[in-house]
Parts: structure tokens; sequence; C-alpha cells
């Protein structure tokens, strides 16, 4: 996918965001973006409920943001 395809999906998941009422953040608000090649990296356990998610930036190896889910929740990526 070119970067303008990648962005179009990410607007489309990122409405649910706009529509989260009292912490609702509209998408049109935000006009800069990147996009970066990103590795995630799961954490979980066959004795534990949940897992952690951790997406780093492939060239960099910086963080861009973790998460902490039920092992069974639909992932984010």
């Amino acid at each position: 996918m070119s970067d303008e395809e990648i962005i179009a999906a990410a607007r489309e998941y990122a409405k649910d965001f706009s529509q989260a009422g009292e912490q609702s953040l509209p998408i049109e608000t935000l006009p800069l973006t990147r996009v970066v090649d990103a590795a995630v990296v799961y954490f979980e356990s066959p004795h534990h409920d949940g897992r952690i998610e951790v997406f780093l930036d492939r060239k960099s190896g910086e963080c861009l943001t973790a998460i902490m889910s039920p092992r069974n929740a639909p992932s984010k990526s």
C-alpha cells in the first residue's frame, strides 16, 4: 500500500475516536500525519488472561505505543 492508502485506511479506523463522546478527538482536528514501518511485539502466556502489545518504529526502535489487553481481545494491528 502507498502512504496515502495507509493514511486513508487509518482515517477509517480513527473515526471511532471521533465518536467517543466526552473524550472524543475528531480526526479532522489532526492535520499532521506520518507513516512509519512498525513492528508489533506481543507478550503472552497461557497462564495469564492478558497480553502486552508494544508497537516499535522498526528503524529506530522508538516506542510508538504500548497497550495491555485481554489475551482473547482482537488485535489492534
